[in-house]
């Protein structure tokens, strides 16, 4: 199969835009997950590919969208506003992002469908039920990047990378914080 290469250039995602707001909501969720740590610039934005996967990492977590538009394969730095988004495109060697994601069988499912509210005080119900069923600690702004959308969740031990999967449209993997008592 051929594939057509799209040139990179930059973009403007317009959130004020009828066929951008639903575009510029589902970018801004991925692009909350880059670093903000510069001597780290091969993770300071996302990285698309052909096929319209985007994907950003800080090192801690990692964010999926797996029907973004395909703007060309690479490496996009990254400038969000209230009502835009800038991708400009940078040359970076970016992390394997599939080496980093886990593959966890559905044996390994420990939560079937738990959803988490954007506002941090609505929150710590589900934070309980997560806690409780993983047996592991989680940055809770983390925790809160994934409100709006139902999770299943995938994990094997309270020290390994969880897996938060959304009906094969987007995607996490959070690292548990590492408690020392």
């Amino acid at each position: 199969m051929e594939t057509t290469e799209t040139k990179r250039e930059t973009r403007v995602i317009d959130k004020s835009t009828y066929t951008s707001s639903a575009l510029f909501e589902a970018a801004k969720w991925v692009i909350n997950a880059k670093s903000t740590d510069e001597t780290r610039y091969h993770m300071c934005g996302v990285y698309i590919t052909y096929e319209g996967e985007w994907i950003a990492t800080d090192g801690r977590r990692l964010h999926m969208w797996k029907e973004g538009p395909a703007y060309g394969e690479g490496f996009y730095r990254t400038t969000v506003t209230a009502k835009v988004i800038t991708l400009v495109p940078f040359d970076a060697n970016v992390p394997d992002y599939k080496r980093i994601m886990p593959h966890y069988t559905d044996e390994q499912k420990v939560i079937e469908s738990i959803d988490f509210p954007k506002k941090l005080h609505e929150i710590s119900d589900k934070v309980f039920k997560l806690f409780r069923e993983t047996k592991a600690c989680f940055d809770l702004n983390f925790i809160r990047d994934l409100g709006k959308h139902n999770w299943s969740v995938y994990g094997e031990a309270p020290d390994k990378p969880f897996h938060f999967k959304n009906d094969d449209t987007y995607e996490a993997v959070i690292a548990p914080m590492r408690v020392t008592i």
